[in-house]
């Protein structure tokens, strides 16, 4: 049986720093990661998880090195 992750739990404190150690809003991040603001605005929050496709979305959005995403994950 193979095991596909749907969801990615991220240290959500994490992700706010860098979005906005990268200068950008939600509204910003939402936009360039292709993720509809009011759905990144709930994630951001806590209320929903993630999805796989969208944490690629805002690590590349963010340009975020391997260790960031790590920390983000809290893989470090």
């Amino acid at each position: 049986m193979r095991w596909r992750v749907t969801t990615v739990n991220m240290k959500l404190e994490k992700l706010k720093e860098y979005r906005i150690e990268k200068g950008y809003t939600k509204m910003d991040l939402s936009t360039k990661s292709g993720i509809a603001s009011s759905t990144y605005y709930d994630k951001e929050k806590g209320n929903t998880s993630f999805k796989t496709d969208e944490f690629i979305s805002i690590v590349e959005a963010l340009n975020l090195n391997r260790e960031e995403v790590l920390e983000l994950l809290d893989l470090h």
